[in-house]
């Protein structure tokens, strides 16, 4: 499980902060909740980040573990209100809604229900939130608000939206973005090299995906100076996290079988869909914006899907060098435009590929051009001597990841050298 710190870091990154605030600005109206999480994020961290924001609007919050899931929701509540009441007698919604000791925000935490407690939690918050309507039309006040916290989704299916009840889930919550800009921060912080930090931007980020706790996960355990070429160290790490987790092949291969039969990726959902419910719930599943549903690389690696995991790495490779490349690329011809003038300029128009249409920007050439232009000048100038090896390495990677090839850690660490060096000649000669 993600610690509770990094949890905590990440509820106020902008996505999640939003939700977050979602569900107090709801509370805040009197508007009852249930909050369902995945098994993976730890609910104390979630109701406590929800109580702070709530007494900073000045909302009374009382947090409660529901430890008896043989009581009914009524006497719970009873209990949590610290009411006296007679265990003979079913206790009212009205009697515990308006009593002093409740406070404007009640939040439980509830165990693994049975299905027949599950529908009496749902009528219950039918009954509060009938009720909350009917107190705010006759005393114009603000109702008081529950907030149910479980890793059940069935009592969110159960429990309808109404205008005083809501159901929120953790889906869509954290996503590539967010990780990306902890992946930053998370490798300034331990000191890390640039090859080792784009590495971690691209690779890591990528593969978690949606799950902070995969990105610490391969961060802490893959030693980048010991990688090789292949991806054999990775899918290890991949498949260590599952047994972690204790998900077994038949069942993430049974869940994933129903994935592949659906498709989820032409609109933005609000909530899983109830048929990706086990999948969700055990932390395998979330919404990735770019995506669709995301479906948890260590269960792709588990099933032995080398193929999803090698195009994630190309995904998160290509966003991090294409932009780097092309970058250096802008910066070889304005050093050739520099010294090779009208030389440099009518060699780019001689080799302008005919696949290209309209005209082409003055002095600016792919990295093919570049290359075969630097060959021709090498013997006479000892900054493109020393540049031709490392540009003509920039352009195979170039051209490895236009034809959706990732590059390996030792490829990948080179490359980035390179840049480094054929940028400081570029900027640095004359």
């Amino acid at each position: 499980m993600i610690t509770s710190e990094q949890l905590e870091e990440f509820l106020y990154l902008p996505e999640p902060k939003r939700r977050l605030n979602e569900i107090v600005v709801d509370l805040c109206e009197g508007i009852s909740i249930v909050c369902t999480l995945p098994v993976p994020i730890n609910p104390v961290v979630i109701y406590s980040a929800v109580a702070e924001e709530c007494a900073k609007v000045g909302l009374e919050c009382k947090t409660f573990n529901y430890d008896a899931p043989e009581l009914l929701p009524e006497t719970c509540l009873a209990q949590c209100c610290s009411m006296n009441f007679s265990p003979e007698k079913q206790v009212d919604i009205e009697q515990v809604f308006n009593d002093k000791a409740a406070a404007d925000v009640t939040i439980i935490t509830l165990p693994e229900l049975s299905s027949e407690m599950v529908k009496y939690w749902a009528r219950l918050l039918r009954r509060w939130s009938t009720y909350a309507r009917a107190y705010q039309a006759r005393t114009k006040q603000c109702p008081k608000a529950l907030m149910l916290v479980t890793d059940q989704s069935e009592l969110s299916r159960d429990s309808k939206d109404d205008v005083y009840l809501k159901s929120y889930y953790f889906w869509g919550w954290i996503s590539t973005a967010e990780l990306l800009l902890v992946a930053r921060s998370v490798a300034w912080e331990r000191g890390l090299t640039l090859e080792e930090s784009l590495w971690a931007e691209s690779v890591f980020v990528e593969l978690a995906g949606t799950d902070p706790e995969l990105f610490f996960w391969l961060l802490d355990r893959c030693c980048l100076s010991d990688f090789s070429t292949t991806w054999e160290a990775m899918t290890e790490q991949l498949i260590a996290f599952c047994e972690e987790k204790r998900w077994d092949k038949e069942r993430v291969g049974a869940y994933l079988d129903k994935v592949n039969n659906n498709k989820y990726t032409r609109s933005r959902l609000r909530m899983p869909p109830s048929d990706l419910d086990p999948l969700w719930c055990a932390g395998m599943a979330n919404w990735n914006d770019g995506d669709g549903v995301f479906i948890h690389s260590a269960g792709l690696a588990l099933r032995g899907d080398i193929a999803a995991l090698e195009h994630r790495i190309w995904r998160g490779q290509a966003r991090v060098l294409l932009p780097v490349l092309d970058r250096v690329r802008q910066e070889i011809c304005d050093y050739l435009n520099r010294n090779y003038k009208q030389e440099w300029i009518s060699f780019c128009k001689t080799n302008r590929s005919n696949c290209l249409f309209g005209e082409a920007p003055c002095g600016v050439a792919e990295y093919n051009v570049i290359v075969d232009f630097i060959r021709l000048k090498e013997r006479k100038s000892k900054v493109l001597k020393e540049m031709r090896h490392p540009v003509d390495n920039l352009r195979l990677a170039r051209n490895n990841l236009a034809h959706y090839e990732p590059l390996g850690w030792v490829r990948f660490s080179q490359t980035i050298s390179e840049v480094k060096k054929v940028s400081e000649l570029a900027l640095g000669a004359v």
